[in-house]
């Protein structure tokens, strides 16, 4: 649900095309041969081709990429139609995405609290949603108590959702942190970032709420790359000034390493500097801002063997 303070972002996908009309001007799809056997490939999926293009309204995409492309499950789940798209990651492994359609008639909760917390709330009310879903290979949530239907758990490891006129909502997505054994958290949202533009989507908003750690990672990040993860996708500030939030922002990557210790002196975290002072000499001593030190410090985990980090 979404949550006062957390800022977040969108993804506009008006001007994404695949080249996807013939001299006919119509989609160009494959034959729906075996569609109860069909593996997409998990790091192709969404591809030009891959299963199809599309240059339709989104509305009327979903339908025919439910209809010829997804394999219709003989059960619902919490009264939803469910689809599935298997996904190989690997010669030895695949997982399934779902497609579940919320009828909003039906729905616990016909508002979209999403559409209200982006500013989206004077849309008209869609008659349907469309919930993708990767879940959790295994749930390590110990402490769910308020998980009313499938759609409210934070443990999935892809959760986006489509109202029928082309808007929607990243409402989770969850890495190897979280428990996936197969992809990374960037590869799945890699994954979505394709199907979304495979099937013309208009705009897609996030809530930046991932962490490392106790450490929000929108903060970590920008202050490290200049931008939020979701900005490598094309996200965008969503809510309030655009040009405030990036000054902030630089000021704090711009800051010299001398002004910030000053902060820490004589005061309870006085190993700050001598974990500065560590990394500066990893690297040569030159890193001499706040921006270049988490850069580096970020950069530098990446290339430790993974069990390295999990000791640390």
């Amino acid at each position: 649900m979404p949550s006062p303070g957390i800022q977040s972002f969108v993804r506009g996908f008006d001007r994404v095309m695949w080249g996807s009309s013939d001299c006919t001007g119509k989609r160009k799809r494959v034959e729906n041969n075996n569609i109860e056997n069909r593996l997409y490939g998990f790091q192709t999926f969404g591809d030009p081709g891959c299963p199809a293009d599309f240059d339709g309204p989104f509305r009327d995409n979903i339908r025919i990429f439910l209809q010829d492309f997804a394999r219709l499950e003989n059960f619902l789940v919490d009264g939803m139609t469910v689809w599935s798209i298997a996904l190989r990651v690997d010669d030895s492994s695949c997982i399934s995405m779902f497609v579940m359609e919320e009828m909003v008639q039906n729905a616990l909760r016909p508002h979209c609290d999403y559409c209200q917390f982006i500013g989206w709330n004077h849309h008209l009310m869609s008659k349907c949603r469309y919930h993708f879903i990767i879940p959790a290979q295994k749930s390590n949530d110990k402490n769910i108590t308020e998980v009313v239907t499938v759609l409210d758990m934070p443990s999935h490891l892809l959760h986006g959702m489509f109202h029928s006129n082309g808007f929607g909502h990243l409402v989770c997505i969850n890495g190897r942190e979280k428990g996936s054994k197969n992809a990374s958290g960037r590869e799945i949202m890699d994954l979505w970032d394709r199907t979304c533009a495979m099937l013309r989507a208009r705009k897609v908003s996030v809530e930046d709420v991932g962490k490392k750690k106790a450490m929000e990672l929108r903060l970590l990040h920008c202050v490290a790359y200049g931008d939020t993860w979701f900005g490598r996708w094309g996200f965008k500030f969503a809510q309030g000034s655009q040009q405030t939030y990036l000054k902030a922002i630089e000021a704090i990557r711009g800051m010299p390493l001398s002004v910030m210790l000053q902060h820490f002196r004589g005061q309870v975290d006085h190993d700050v500097a001598s974990v500065v002072a560590v990394y500066q000499k990893l690297s040569g001593n030159s890193v001499q801002t706040v921006g270049k030190l988490m850069s580096f410090m970020m950069e530098f985990k990446s290339r430790l063997p993974r069990e390295k980090i999990k000791a640390t």
